[in-house]
């Protein structure tokens, strides 16, 4: 997504504090947190696509944000109050803001990245060696595994579930599903699964957690530029899915599930076949899962599209039309 040329160059700060609240909130979800207005700042030209997530994160007094510059580098910056500072940890092999990294705290406090060029033919990371801090860095790691299939990778986006005592790692993969990975005992990443599988379609993912023993699941089941896209919910538990109304999916050992098995948030045919994007997904201090999403009619050239919130109180969804929502990704 490109603000202003290209993104973050002149992106708020404000922006940044939400994008990091909502991934700190998650672990937080029973505490509600007041967002303020913050002043703006600058870092140069730069980019990201936003389901490569999260893109910025909290920690130890800072909000550390990610993205890539036009002249292909994957950038991070921590920021506090007037005080920012910023590397550059690897370098994307085509200019593309699908190549943003996304982040996650490590239990131990240290901070890794994770990043691919568009249908990338790995996935990279990094971690930091220090708690917190963005000024030392391991060396670059590439994990290989992926779906069957011609689209390389893209997207990666790390969860991580205390209880398991592992991490996830989400991507679309090579057959264009949404695939994942979970960490091993030994702490290396499993092989690639597909998770979300829909034949000729592109489905797109957001997801959240509360940083336990619970993931959310925010999905279409293609690309609202070649399907009358739809949004659908589900949410992960002790190795078992269930929709936002309790009632069950499917366990971990019988994936994966088509689209249209989950629990339907919004369906394009009965709108006019006009096609909705997820948007993002997050947990409100109820634990009931709330989704962002834009709907755009096709047949009218230039209509801004209409950003949408919706929430499950828990069984039924309700939905509230918002303001404008910006152009899609590819």
């Amino acid at each position: 997504m490109r603000v202003g040329g290209l993104a973050l160059a002149a992106i708020a700060a404000g922006a940044l504090v939400a994008a990091a609240l909502a991934a700190h909130g998650a672990a937080s979800a029973k505490r509600s947190t007041r967002i303020v207005a913050a002043s703006r700042r600058t870092f140069g030209e730069g980019a990201w696509s936003w389901f490569a997530d999260p893109r910025a994160v909290y920690s130890r007094g800072r909000i550390v944000a990610g993205w890539v510059d036009r002249d292909k580098y994957v950038n991070i910056a921590s920021i506090k109050t007037s005080s920012v500072y910023r590397v550059r940890i690897g370098r994307e092999q085509h200019r593309d803001d699908h190549g943003n990294p996304a982040l996650i705290v490590r239990p131990d406090g240290r901070i890794s990245a994770y990043f691919s060029d568009h249908n990338g033919p790995v996935i990279y990371w990094r971690t930091t060696t220090r708690p917190g801090d963005i000024g030392s860095w391991g060396s670059l790691n590439s994990y290989h595994s992926n779906t069957p299939g011609s689209h390389g990778r893209t997207y990666p986006s790390p969860v991580h579930l205390s209880a398991e005592q592992r991490s996830w790692l989400f991507w679309r993969g090579g057959n264009w599903s949404i695939s994942y990975a979970r960490t091993l005992s030994s702490g290396n990443w499993g092989h690639a699964h597909e998770l979300i599988s829909n034949p000729g379609q592109r489905p797109y993912l957001k997801e959240t957690s509360n940083g336990r023993d619970e993931i959310d699941l925010a999905f279409t089941n293609g690309h609202p530029r070649e399907t009358p896209a739809n949004i659908y919910f589900a949410r992960y538990r002790h190795r078992v899915f269930y929709r936002a109304d309790g009632s069950r999916i499917t366990t971990l050992s019988r994936l994966p599930m088509h689209p249209s098995q989950a629990g339907e948030v919004y369906d394009a045919r009965k709108h006019g076949a006009v096609p909705a994007w997820i948007h993002d997904v997050a947990v409100d201090s109820d634990g009931n899962p709330v989704l962002v999403f834009a709907t755009r009619s096709p047949t009218r050239a230039g209509r801004s599209p209409r950003r949408t919130s919706s929430a499950t109180t828990p069984a039924v969804w309700c939905s509230t039309t918002a303001t404008r929502a910006p152009s899609t990704p590819r």
